[in-house]
Formats: structure tokens, C-alpha cells, sequence
């Protein structure tokens, strides 16, 4: 009884391992298909008006992939999740990347780049002298020389009515 029980068990382990139901099946996701699902999730977000989770899942993407055909399409997303958010320096930060960006040879063609440099406008006009972007350091030297007199000035003489 025994010996029929071991063999029963053997057979049964050696048709599992022959048919392929003895190790576990692991699908192995590729990373396009990983930052289609980001871009998904990251829109879905966009339009619950979750806009934070927006930007957070497609830093997320544009951290792991960095070299990503799909990057032009993550940071104008970015983007339009920061716009959308009140953050305006950090959207014209991106448009201005975006606009730049050389396009990817894998990248489907898409118009990116005209629509980041309309956004770019757009937001200069709203921000005005807080867009601009400094171009190095800024300073100003006052010598002591010329730095008025701490000493109160003399009281000015009211006129009579």
C-alpha cells in the first residue's frame, strides 16, 4: 500500500514537471508595455484631477526610463499635471525641456514640441518677470562710501494753515 502511494505521488510530480505546472509562471513584463501602463495610470490620475499622483507616476517613469521613447509624450504630461496643479515654474521647467528635446528615433511623431513652446508662451505672458530664467549670478556691490547716513535725517518744517 505504501510502495503504491510513492509511486502514485512520483508519477503524478513527473507529469507535473513534464506538462509544466511544477514551476511557478512568472510573465515577464517589457518596459514599453510597463510605460504604457505609467502613461495610462498617470492620465487616468490627470482626468480624476488627482494631479499630484499624475506627477508622481510619470517621475517615476522618467526616472526608471530615462532614455524612453515614450519620454516626449511622460513630460508633456508632466507638464500639464504641474500647470494644472498651480506649480507653473515646475510646467515651464518641462515645457522648456520638452520644447528642446531632440525626438527619439523610436518616438511615434507627434507635435510636442510646437504645442510645449505655445504652453511656454502662454505661461511667460501669466508669470511675467517671475519666468524669466537668471542667466548666472546676479549681484550688486554697494562700496560703504556710498551707503547713506544711518543718522536720522532732520525734521522737515510743517507749513502753517
Amino acid at each position: 500500500m505504501r510502495g503504491k502511494r510513492s509511486l502514485h505521488l512520483l508519477v503524478l510530480l513527473a507529469l507535473l514537471i513534464v506538462t509544466g505546472c511544477g514551476e511557478p509562471r512568472v510573465r515577464v513584463v517589457p518596459g514599453d508595455e510597463v510605460q504604457t501602463l505609467l502613461i495610462q495610470q498617470a492620465q487616468g490620475h490627470f482626468a480624476e484631477g488627482r494631479y499630484d499622483a499624475s506627477a508622481r507616476t510619470l517621475r517615476r517613469l522618467l526616472d526608471s526610463y530615462p532614455r524612453s521613447s515614450r519620454e516626449a509624450e511622460a513630460r508633456w504630461w508632466l507638464a500639464r499635471s504641474y500647470e494644472q496643479a498651480g506649480l507653473f515654474k515646475q510646467a515651464l521647467a518641462e515645457y522648456r525641456i520638452l520644447a528642446t528635446l531632440p525626438p527619439h528615433p523610436q518616438a511615434r511623431p507627434a507635435s510636442y514640441g510646437t504645442d510645449a513652446k505655445t504652453r511656454i508662451a502662454a505661461l511667460e505672458q501669466r508669470l511675467g518677470l517671475l519666468a524669466q530664467v537668471p542667466k548666472g549670478l546676479v549681484g550688486l556691490h554697494v562700496s560703504p562710501r556710498t551707503m547713506p547716513d544711518a543718522r536720522p535725517a532732520a525734521p522737515v518744517p510743517r507749513a502753517a494753515c
